[in-house]
């Protein structure tokens, strides 16, 4: 007959580097000096001795590769800023697009090269990492670049690890933890960087649009979601009106260092064929002239940056500016992305109709194809929310139970 397998008997004792405290935790430390000088220690506390056992160990494993990146370093002498250089010059320039590289290269010149460019890559860690993110701050530098400036770095280690300069295993980068920062205005009332219109804020900026230069990138924003890059970029020739559908195959969008240039959509997702809704196809149908459905007063294909500034004139004609919510809180001025956070939103949640109900929600799927989303993660986390209305319909289901129900 088998018995039961034989299972390491765990005792302080056996164990180095773990004591018992006082508070019947069990307390692990490990303390070494790095091949550089540099002191490494990492410790803490765990209710369970087994787990202690298991965070020592992994803590003992780091120490292990790092002395092993040192050899490397040794080896290959590479320091981040090498690295970063190397990257930039001949390895991503056939890996990512030419917007995402130019803003690496921005942060890699601006934060990443004056703080820890010496430093040799293997011996790149979360500790020095993590005190880069803690000098942007003080410096004032926000969340969002913060967080810009950690995923560039993870993105160095994640190339060096696939390409043999530093042990595979853990992305230190990938350790660093970045709050979002909440913005609040000067009474203390939280702000938000979105903006969902209302079906009367709609009908006064479709007011004021209509006829002027850019009614059609307020219609394609709105009836349509399209991204500010992708209205601008939108061709006659990818407009269907016969069959009642437009296909978003390019984005035209101004790059630094390079001007204004036509590309693929933001990813893969973006490549897409929306069908036309009756208000959009109304105001399509006459209107070809050219060889973009957006255009400037020359006729010409418009820039984001001319539909951001007449767009911005608009709202502020429909008295959508400077605003604040019921309670008194100050609204986000709305921008052109926020059409499109309209668009999805209302399709997510239904479009309000004239006797006051509102339109069924489309599928969670279906909407993340019409918006060119990725995953449905994205979609769900942006888009799909509530109103007080929904709760008080939700909470109106709650009855009590009947006994003449029950079945026994």
């Amino acid at each position: 007959m088998l018995g039961r397998p034989k299972t390491k008997q765990l005792s302080v004792e056996s164990e180095p580097n773990i004591r018992l405290g006082n508070d019947g935790k069990y307390w692990w430390e490990v303390k070494k000096t790095l091949e550089d000088g540099s002191r490494f220690r990492r410790a803490g506390a765990c209710k369970d001795l087994e787990k202690a056992v298991a965070k020592r160990d992994a803590a003992l494993l780091e120490h292990a590769g790092l002395m092993e990146g040192a050899k490397l370093s040794a080896k290959n002498g590479l320091s981040v800023g090498d690295w970063a250089s190397k990257c930039l010059d001949e390895i991503w320039p056939e890996e990512l697009s030419e917007r995402t590289l130019i803003g690496y290269s921005d942060i890699i010149r601006l934060h990443v090269k004056p703080n820890i460019g010496d430093v040799k890559l293997p011996w790149l860690d979360f500790d020095r990492i993590n005190g880069l993110m803690t000098k942007l701050k003080a410096d004032g530098k926000s969340a969002q670049t913060r967080r810009n400036v950690r995923n560039c770095i993870s993105k160095l280690y994640t190339t060096a690890q696939r390409l043999g300069k530093v042990p595979t295993g853990s992305n230190p980068a990938k350790l660093v933890l970045i709050k979002a920062e909440i913005k609040r205005d000067t009474s203390g009332n939280k702000l938000s960087h979105k903006r969902t219109l209302t079906t009367f804020e709609c009908v006064r900026l479709l007011d004021k649009a209509k006829g002027t230069q850019y009614e059609g990138a307020v219609m394609l924003g709105l009836y349509a979601g399209l991204r500010i890059s992708e209205v601008v970029g939108l061709r006659w020739r990818n407009v269907d009106l016969e069959k009642g559908w437009l296909s978003v195959t390019e984005q035209r969008q101004a790059i630094r260092k390079k001007g204004v240039v036509v590309s693929d959509p933001k990813s893969a997702a973006g490549v897409r064929r929306i069908p036309l809704a009756a208000p959009l196809k109304s105001w399509l149908e006459g209107r070809k002239k050219g060889e973009y459905v957006v255009t400037n007063r020359k006729g010409k294909a418009a820039t984001s940056d001319m539909v951001s500034v007449s767009f911005k004139a608009l709202s502020k004609a429909a008295e959508l500016t400077g605003n604040v919510d019921e309670n008194g809180v100050a609204l986000a001025d709305p921008t052109m992305h926020d059409l499109r956070h309209t668009f999805c939103y209302f399709m997510a949640n239904g479009w309000s109709k004239p006797d006051g109900t509102r339109t069924p929600s489309v599928p969670i799927t279906t909407l993340c194809k019409l918006a060119g989303h990725a995953t449905i993660e994205v979609t769900a986390g942006y888009y799909v929310g509530t109103e007080d209305g929904d709760l008080v319909e939700a909470m109106a289901n709650v009855t009590p139970p009947v006994a003449a129900q029950c079945k026994r």
